[in-house]
């Protein structure tokens, strides 16, 4: 559904540049050229350029709220594929690693697969020689002010 509407889209769009098109290479010397028909034909021409325009508008808005293909399938299996063949490329790791040291304790959050979407958080707390620790609590707090995203 969603490529059968962007086509029609861009079909609409063509023939909206079309009509521009012939607007100014047919039409607008013809109204210069003082032909009596001229003026009928191009208003024609114009009502047809609102008639597409509001074509585009309605392909867009039905753009907005139809999933892509991609959308449609079954969790990860895009996903997961995409980050097999970058990782065979090179191009992406499976995981993202952050490591915390503090004090007394050291914590290793690993997000996987480590980009953008839904990602499997863990938290490992070891002490520094790398043994676990038994903690009562972990807290994980995500934000990003930069892009107005408030803690989560």
């Amino acid at each position: 559904m969603y490529g059968r509407v962007l086509l029609v889209k861009l079909a609409l769009v063509a023939g909206l540049v079309g009509q521009a098109a012939l607007n100014r290479l047919r039409l607008t010397p013809a109204l210069r050229r003082g032909d009596p028909d001229a003026p009928r034909r191009l208003g024609w021409s114009i009502v047809g350029e609102v008639g597409l325009v509001i074509g585009i508008l309605i392909a867009t808005a039905t753009l907005g709220t139809t999933p892509p293909p991609r959308a449609l399938l079954p969790d990860g299996t895009t996903e997961a594929q995409d980050a097999h063949a970058h990782q065979e490329h090179g191009h992406m790791p499976t995981e993202q690693r952050l490591s915390h040291m503090a004090t007394n304790f050291m914590a290793e959050v690993t997000l996987a697969p480590g980009r953008i979407g839904i990602n499997d958080v863990a938290i490992a707390v070891t002490n520094h020689i790398g043994q676990p620790l038994d903690v009562a609590k972990v807290m994980l707090r995500l934000s990003n002010p930069e892009k107005g995203i408030a803690p989560l």
